[in-house]
């Protein structure tokens, strides 16, 4: 996350909406307590105006979203569910960013982060192995030990 919005502040001197530049050192533990913020929260003395709107006519463009429920479902063959996503440097499905051979450097190899008591009852060594398979097909990733 400081990453990123380092990054979002990067030579923003107020032309891009997107700026939480100012959250760039916040410690894991601010982070996890941080109530939800309005950006931009910019270090910029130039932050971009919101009252500009995002297109030409100064109007902003609001799309109401309904959060839908995962459809998967857990039993005794599939007892997990995989929450598959991409690594920072993955946007795109890849169709741009995956011809730039300096950001498929960020992470060598596929992994999949576990959860502690995961890891435990299945017995998933850190940095060790493990075969994922789902009603949709199998792979093998690095394991990764995480707290979220």
């Amino acid at each position: 996350f400081r990453e990123h919005a380092a990054l979002s502040g990067f030579e923003n001197d107020g032309q891009r909406a997107f700026d939480i530049g100012a959250l760039a050192d916040l410690s894991r533990e601010a982070w996890e307590a941080m109530a939800p913020v309005r950006w931009p929260v910019s270090r910029s003395e130039a932050a971009w105006d919101i009252a500009r709107g995002w297109h030409g006519d100064g109007r902003l463009r609001m799309v109401p979203v309904t959060p839908q429920p995962t459809r998967a479902t857990t039993d005794v063959f599939y007892p997990l569910i995989l929450n598959s996503g991409r690594i920072r440097d993955q946007w795109h499905t890849m169709t741009r960013t995956g011809a730039v051979p300096r950001l498929m450097q960020h992470i060598a190899e596929p992994v999949v982060e576990v959860a502690p008591q995961d890891a435990v009852r299945y017995q998933l060594p850190a940095d060790g192995l493990a075969r994922i398979w789902s009603r949709h097909g199998v792979m093998v990733a690095k394991v990764t030990i995480s707290e979220g």
